[in-house]
C-alpha cells in the first residue's frame, strides 16, 4: 500500500505540474503588453497553461511574422513563442546601383533586390543580388565594384600590322606591332608594344601618319636663302605671339633639326 502512495503522489504532482505551470510576466524588449497587466500584476500572474496573451511591439519594431502586434500561449515550457520584436530595417546606402523597391523601411524576413550599374558587379560577380532583413539587421551589405577586366580585345589597327594573330590578350599581357612605312606609333617609334592592364590598354595600339600634321609642303624663300616648312595650322598669317614648329635645315643641309619659338 505505501508504493501505491507514493505512486499516486507522483501521479498528483506530474498532473499538477503538467496542467497548473504558471507563466510568469514576460519581459519583452522593445515590445509592452497593455498597461493594466502591469497595474495589477499579481491579479493576472501567473498564468496557468492554455492561457494565452496579446502584446505590441514599439514604433519602429515588429514581431517575427512582421506585424506589429502578437499573441503568445502559456505552455508547460513557458510562453510559445518566446515573445520578440525585431527592429524594422531601413534601406541602405548603395553606390553606383539601384534598389527594385522605393519603399524604405523593411519587416523581419522581407527582402530587398537591387542591381549594378553597367560596369559594375556584385561581390559574387552577378548583376544583381537580394538582401534579406533579419534581426540583427540586414543579411549583408549590398554593394556594387567596377569590374576589372580579365583580357583586352585586340583592337583594329589602321596603317600597321601585328606580330600575332591573336583576338585578345591576357592580363597583364603585351601586344606587338609594327607601322608601316611612313606612320609612327603614339611613343613615335616605327614598332612598339601594348600593355593590357584592368582598365584596358595602357596606350591603344595606333599608327599615326609622320606627314599628317603637315599641311602643305611649300617652301618658303627667307632673306638668307634657307627653307623652311610650317606644321598644320599655320596657313598665311603668322603672327610672333604664336607657338610655331618650324622644320629648319642646318647650315650643312645635312639634315632636318625641329625648333620651337
Amino acid at each position: 500500500s505505501t508504493n501505491f502512495f507514493l505512486w499516486l503522489l507522483f501521479f498528483w504532482v506530474f498532473c499538477l505540474f503538467w496542467f497548473y505551470t504558471p507563466c510568469d510576466l514576460p519581459q519583452i524588449e522593445n515590445g509592452n503588453l497593455a498597461q493594466y497587466y502591469y497595474s495589477f500584476k499579481r491579479y493576472y500572474f501567473p498564468m496557468h497553461k492554455g492561457k494565452k496573451l496579446s502584446y505590441s511591439c514599439m514604433v519602429g519594431y515588429t514581431t517575427e511574422s512582421g506585424t506589429q502586434d502578437g499573441r503568445i500561449t502559456c505552455t508547460a515550457k513557458g510562453w510559445s513563442p518566446v515573445p520578440r520584436c525585431y527592429r524594422r530595417c531601413t534601406k541602405p546606402l548603395l553606390e553606383n546601383g539601384s534598389f527594385y523597391s522605393t519603399e524604405m523601411d523593411f519587416k523581419i524576413h522581407e527582402k530587398l533586390q537591387y542591381q549594378c550599374n553597367p560596369g559594375y558587379h556584385t561581390p559574387s560577380g552577378a548583376t544583381e543580388d537580394t538582401v534579406q532583413c533579419q534581426p540583427q539587421g540586414w543579411s549583408f551589405q549590398p554593394s556594387c565594384i567596377k569590374k576589372l577586366g580579365k583580357s583586352c580585345q585586340v583592337p583594329r589597327l589602321e596603317h600597321g600590322s601585328y606580330s600575332g594573330a591573336a583576338q585578345e590578350v591576357r592580363l597583364n599581357g603585351t601586344l606587338r606591332y609594327r607601322c608601316q612605312h611612313g606612320y609612327r606609333s603614339a611613343a613615335g617609334s616605327a614598332s612598339d608594344t601594348a600593355l593590357c592592364l584592368a582598365h584596358g590598354w595602357e596606350l591603344p595600339p595606333s599608327c599615326t601618319s609622320m606627314s599628317s600634321s603637315l599641311v602643305n609642303q611649300a617652301c618658303l624663300i627667307l632673306p638668307f636663302g634657307m627653307g623652311m616648312y610650317f606644321l598644320r595650322g599655320i596657313k598665311s598669317k603668322i603672327c610672333s605671339k604664336v607657338l610655331l614648329s618650324l622644320w629648319y635645315f642646318s647650315e650643312l643641309y645635312s639634315f632636318p633639326r625641329l625648333y620651337l619659338f
